[in-house]
């Protein structure tokens, strides 16, 4: 059953009462400091790396707020000035996450079901973890030579 969605910048206008939810079909990861957006079918290595704040904020786009509503955590999450600062960042997160592909939708009422609920702190940097001294993935040197 293919699920019929509307593509918001493209099928869809974005208004501060347009509801953004990620496509069924896409899916957000964490990888080490980035976040990959990539599309959830077999066969296919579609996906883009985004940085932990535009994962952050594609994590919110679950269906359950509206434009307006959306942006106005992203102001006071991000520290925004105004709100057109805040709601120019995420017309462009859309717009980009849309750019080549079908990520961000509008939601309705046959996709609920299929959206995932995600935590947007697990899309940003730890700075507490990143602080602390990390273990080298692989041994420095190979080879002991005593000092002189």
């Amino acid at each position: 059953m293919q699920l019929q969605c509307s593509v918001l910048g493209k099928d869809v206008e974005i208004t501060d009462t347009a509801i953004p939810v990620i496509s069924p079909y896409w899916r957000l990861k964490r990888n080490g400091d980035w976040t990959l957006l990539c599309r959830y079918a077999a066969g296919q290595a579609e996906y883009s790396m985004v940085s932990p704040l535009v994962g952050a904020t594609l994590s919110l786009m679950d269906g359950r707020l509206a434009f307006r509503h959306l942006c106005l955590i992203v102001q006071y999450a991000h520290g925004f000035e105004n709100l057109e600062a805040a709601e120019d960042f995420v017309t462009k997160v859309i717009l980009a996450a849309n750019k080549e592909c079908d990520a961000v939708v509008a939601m309705t009422p046959e996709l609920e079901p299929f959206v995932i609920k995600m935590d947007p702190l697990q899309f940003t940097d730890d700075s507490s973890k990143s602080q602390q001294q990390k273990r080298p993935a692989a041994t420095l040197c190979t080879e002991r030579k005593p000092w002189h």
